[in-house]
């Protein structure tokens, strides 16, 4: 009967501890972070009353073991690791996390471990647990925003937001341009009008006439026109003369053109019913071709071939259409006097952008510059199809010139527009208030294209800003600390570091919410979060404890119950050795 007292006191004693873990798992329901724990029982050694046997054969069969277990006792106290509900707060240093890890702070010896995230800056800017003093750490940025998330945590990587007190400015090495070098910067000749007079008296034409057209880069080529001769009366069965006209003019035009240095087009301007024509057709069908020639390779006889063709360049002729207009010539009794007036100009148009740079203290540097389309030089990368020269200047001041002495590089590109041969330039900007000098800037204009479209070249991108104060921050899922600076710039202060282990729950608790490495629970595999299994962070939120008080109430009941049947074992063996002692009476 000792042995039954002995079982319902180690009852009492094992749902006494059970009772514990629910009371603790009830009284931290409202703690951030908490994890809850549950009691796990085991049965203690039992006595053997008799040893099993086996079976023999043709005669008994086997027999059990007879054994009278000793009690109960505790097994283990497990710990939950499941996910807590989140809190909203509102406060940007309040951090969640939605998954596998935890926080890492330092009170600048060793590191522990939390999911406790109610965190707020100290006077030095750190971000501490207000409660313990705890400094969060992780990854630091450098003064250029980069983190090395390879680089080892260790008790002193404090976590720092100095909002009002951090001032920065960055000098700017990179500038980058996007967009297209487009057909619309164009200024070639389409089209020469001739005026003037041409006499009805004379005999003789004028002297030649030499007029300057020029092509899509600007290039000068000559047009010479020759009037000669005059007669009123048309040769008798000429188409002319079935055409109607009384006065005709030789007219030879003389120009370069796709393949061949020296081209010449010879037509007759006729004036019928007082307006110049040329005329073709036959004597028997006349046709009136009006007063343009086209120089566009077409097929017709008012056309010829186009104008231009540069075969210094490896072949690369650029040629261009240009019409002739002889309609507005006169033909009084008077001095011939021919000119010819372009619509074309030799200035090919820049197309001009410009972007704000900035020196080592902050100082603005506004700087303008300038594309232009060029004739395609001897020296031209392989596969160039398109030349343009550009230009760098400080409030007038020419910094970078394609085109200068020294020449340099030009942008080129090929028959598909995309850029071809050098890509990024260095352009030296002086600086005279004591910042670093000289600012040296790389341009890189390998996004650019030469596409017939309008042109639309900008400055993207470039890496320098000026003096600002930070002013505030955030905290993104990655944990990353963005500083919000008064200049509108954004830089990152560092990155919240996760740890994660094989087995959580072998954790130990050290109280304040924190959390100790044990042999049990592996060791820490640092990294940052949102990657590698790791959680994410969620600020502005708190983590509930994953105490579910109606589980733990119904744990309550089952223990009560259980504690009182190990009660009633007690007394029930009191009972029954009382009438053991009675038998002596």
């Amino acid at each position: 009967m000792l042995q039954a007292l002995y079982a319902g006191v180690s009852g009492l004693q094992a749902h006494q501890s059970r009772m514990n873990v629910i009371g603790n798992n009830i009284a931290n329901v409202n703690t951030v972070g908490h994890k809850g724990s549950r009691a796990n029982f085991q049965d203690q050694l039992s006595q053997l009353v008799r040893a099993a046997s086996a079976s023999t054969a043709g005669g008994l069969g086997g027999t059990n073991p007879a054994q009278i277990g000793l009690g109960v006792q505790l097994g283990a106290i497990d710990t939950i690791m499941t996910q807590g509900n989140l809190q909203t707060t509102g406060k940007q240093t309040d951090l969640a996390l939605q998954g596998n890890g935890f926080l890492m702070v330092s009170n600048g010896t060793f590191i522990s471990y939390t999911r406790d995230g109610s965190f707020d800056l100290d006077s030095a800017g750190y971000l501490v647990n207000t409660a313990t003093g705890q400094r969060l750490v992780g990854y630091v940025a450098d003064i250029d925003g980069n983190v090395d998330r390879g680089a080892a945590v260790s008790p002193a990587s404090f976590l720092q937001v100095p909002v009002g007190v951090l001032t920065d400015a960055r000098q700017t090495q990179n500038v980058v341009f996007q967009g297209n070098l487009g057909t619309d910067l164009h200024a070639f000749t389409t089209r020469v009008d001739f005026t003037g007079n041409l006499n009805s008296l004379a005999t003789t034409g004028p002297a030649p006439i030499t007029t300057t057209v020029h092509d899509e880069f600007g290039k000068p080529w000559n047009v010479r026109i020759t009037f000669s001769n005059p007669t009123n009366t048309p040769a008798p069965g000429s188409v002319e003369e079935a055409a109607g006209a009384t006065r005709i003019w030789d007219v030879e035009v003389v120009y370069q053109s796709d393949t061949n240095p020296s081209t010449t087009l010879n037509a007759k301007l006729a004036s019928v019913a007082g307006a110049w024509t040329f005329v073709g057709g036959t004597s028997a069908n006349p046709q009136l071709l009006g007063a343009t020639l086209a120089l566009d390779g077409a097929a017709g006889p008012n056309n010829g071939p186009r104008v231009g063709g540069d075969q210094s360049v490896s072949g690369n002729g650029k040629l261009f259409s240009l019409n002739l207009n002889f309609g507005q010539i006169g033909s009084a009794a008077a001095a011939s006097s021919v000119v010819g007036q372009t619509d074309g100009s030799a200035d090919v148009p820049w197309w001009t952008t410009s972007s704000r740079v900035y020196d080592s203290l902050g100082v603005a540097h506004d700087i303008v510059f300038k594309f232009r389309r060029a004739t395609l030089s001897d020296d031209a990368p392989p596969g160039a199809q398109g030349q343009w020269e550009w230009q760098a200047l400080k409030s007038g001041a020419v910094l970078f010139d394609s085109n200068g002495t020294p020449e340099q590089d030009a942008v080129y590109f090929d028959n598909m527009g995309r850029l071809v041969g050098q890509a990024s330039f260095p352009v030296t900007v002086p600086t005279q208030n004591g910042s670093v000098t000289p600012l040296v800037l790389d341009i890189d204009v390998n996004e650019l294209t030469q596409l017939a479209s309008a042109s639309d070249v900008r400055a993207a991108m470039q890496d320098g800003y000026p003096v600002g104060t930070l002013q505030s921050f955030a905290i993104d899922p990655a944990g990353v600390i963005l500083g919000i600076f008064s200049s509108g710039q954004t830089r990152s202060l560092g990155q919240i570091a996760l740890a994660t282990f094989t087995n959580p729950a072998g954790l130990e608790r050290a109280g304040s919410n924190l959390l100790r490495e044990t042999g049990n629970s592996g060791v820490p595999q640092v990294g940052v979060p949102n990657q590698g299994g790791r959680a994410k962070v969620s600020s502005g939120y708190l983590e509930m404890s994953n105490v579910d008080l109606s589980t733990e109430f119904t744990n309550m009941i089952v223990t009560q119950r259980g504690f009182q049947a190990n009660t009633r074992i007690v007394t029930s063996v009191d009972e029954l050795m009382q009438e053991v002692l009675n038998m002596k009476r």
